[in-house]
């Protein structure tokens, strides 16, 4: 069987998987998989140093930016060259895109699920934030119930490859968190790892019946915010990282849609790295020398050049929220199910097993959380505090109270008295 090629304008190519290809190489890795090795993650999460052996001329030339704007956030219309359009030193032999800096990101949200449209969609939306992106590597395993979540939700992983170091610590710096289509980006170093604070992560359960809509952004909207990182690792599980451990707490007492497990190992934040796809990268190098000619647009190219705001479509600024889906294919197939059925309760009896299951799914959660809360010491120690605290408040509010009763009761009969007396009574 041959393998397919999309071919877009302009020279650009979207790979289908080599799944497709009878030369598929020996893939010994899951990319998807979250890797546990504690060894292979930067516990401070710091940001890769800038390169080195990049000239002082080079880096005052080529990258000239506002601090205060970086830091901001706001868009950078900087000046390219075309010379920018190939990383300043030669690739290992080892890989043919190690010369070049690529970038993990994660939940970005595409207005349709067609690989022909996905890099336009991409290379527009970094190039609004003054960013030139070369390759992109989307990562799908289509066997897999994670890719197909992810089909149904039209949200997909990728490695974005910049030319510089500069652009790629610009890319983290300006897009991670950033609200896209309603859904928060997560962007991250693609070649090493960074790890989830074990003290303040959590590994949710969703419920079954559910999972086929609780997308990233859904469930941290759903946990209340507080949230400083969030990534599934498969459909009904999702690690949680909040901003401390007082909010950690509180997300997990006040809600009960979800089982809360402890996040003992150490798990990265990408859900895959470069060098999990690396095999599969240089098999599409080496099939498609398209690949390596990626690059945005002529009128957005243009507009990186000549130092000015790109013309590209801003309509992912309208949505707060995410957008919910009408879920097509999980819709087939619940009807697929119900046509040999598997759910062919109907009527009252319906109302019945959906109770009972709803009753059952409640204990288990309540179960969960309990579980959790009582392994945290500090937590059990810091609740008894609150529960006197709060029946020493509820005390002195009694006490407040049934004084200012008596009071306003003494007033009342001294007043009825002196009226008796003709008199009148100013309490």
């Amino acid at each position: 069987m041959k393998t397919s090629i999309k071919r877009k304008a302009k020279g650009e190519a979207v790979f289908d998987s080599p799944q497709e290809s009878e030369d598929e190489p020996d893939f010994t890795k899951r990319c998807n998989e979250p890797s546990n090795d504690a060894e292979d993650c930067d516990d401070d999460q710091r940001i890769l140093p800038m390169v080195a052996n990049e000239s002082q001329k080079g880096k005052k030339s080529r990258r000239k930016m506002d601090k205060h704007a970086v830091m901001s956030g706001i868009p950078q219309c900087k000046k390219y060259r075309p010379e920018d359009l190939y990383p300043m030193k030669k690739p290992d032999e080892s890989f043919s895109l190690s010369a070049y800096h690529p970038v993990y990101v994660g939940n970005f949200k595409v207005i349709a699920w067609d690989k022909k449209v996905w890099y336009e969609q991409i290379s527009s939306y970094f190039a609004y934030k003054g960013l030139l992106t070369r390759m992109v590597y989307f990562h799908q395993n289509k066997n897999d119930s994670f890719t197909k979540f992810q089909e149904v939700n039209r949200l997909i992983d990728m490695l974005v490859y910049f030319t510089t170091e500069l652009d790629a610590l610009q890319a983290i710096k300006l897009c991670h968190r950033d609200v896209y289509y309603g859904h928060k980006l997560n962007v991250l170093p693609g070649r090493k790892p960074q790890c989830f604070d074990t003290r303040v992560t959590v590994r949710f359960l969703l419920p079954s019946d559910e999972m086929h809509n609780k997308t990233e952004s859904i469930v941290e909207e759903e946990l209340g915010g507080n949230v400083s990182h969030i990534m599934q690792d498969s459909v009904r599980r999702t690690l949680v990282q909040f901003v401390n451990k007082k909010a950690m707490l509180k997300a997990i007492s006040t809600q009960s849609l979800y089982i809360p497990i402890r996040a003992h190992k150490k798990t990265k934040r990408q859900r895959f790295l470069e060098e999990d796809a690396e095999q599969r990268i240089e098999w599409a190098i080496k099939t498609y020398p398209s690949f390596m000619e990626m690059k945005p647009g002529p009128s957005i190219l243009q507009a990186l050049y000549d130092g000015t705001q790109p013309p590209v479509d801003t309509s992912w600024m309208n949505h707060d929220k995410p957008l919910v889906e009408e879920f097509d294919l999980y819709k087939q197939q619940q009807q697929r199910r119900e046509m040999h059925g598997e759910n062919s309760l109907s009527g009252p009896n319906s109302k019945i097993v959906n109770t009972e299951k709803t009753s059952a799914k409640q204990k288990e959660v309540a179960r969960g959380i309990d579980t959790f809360l009582r392994e945290d010491k500090e937590f059990l120690k810091n609740l008894r505090a609150h529960k006197l605290a709060k029946k020493a408040s509820f005390a002195k509010a009694a006490h407040r109270d049934k004084h200012t009763a008596m009071n306003k009761r003494q007033k009342m009969k001294q007043n009825i008295t002196m009226k008796k007396k003709g008199k009148n009574f100013h309490p």
